[in-house]
């Protein structure tokens, strides 16, 4: 489980806390298989990119973007894909051993 401190973290093993500055060095060595596994989230859910970027209020092109690896979710939207496709964030960002695709 990844759990996203402000500042400091108290959480011991099993739980991973970082910082939000330490989530953002993170998440770029997550980038190329983030947008596999959402693009297979999708599909498997039946939801295209406007339907999605409607259920987390985002643009769309921030959507696209995600998909084609060229940014990364923040945090917010984070939680709230995880929220919206029912999976961990964990599985978005492959921390567990799901296989998508």
């Amino acid at each position: 489980m990844l759990i996203i401190a402000p500042k400091y973290c108290y959480f011991t093993p099993p739980q991973v806390c970082i910082t939000r500055e330490s989530y953002a060095q993170f998440i770029l060595m997550k980038e190329p298989n983030f947008a596999k596994v959402l693009k297979s989230l999708m599909y498997h859910n039946n939801v295209n990119q406007l339907q999605l970027s409607e259920m987390l209020g985002v643009r769309q092109s921030q959507v696209s973007n995600w998909l084609n690896s060229k940014s990364m979710p923040g945090y917010n939207s984070l939680r709230q894909l995880s929220r919206k496709l029912n999976v961990s964030a964990d599985e978005l960002l492959e921390l567990d051993e799901v296989k998508h695709g």
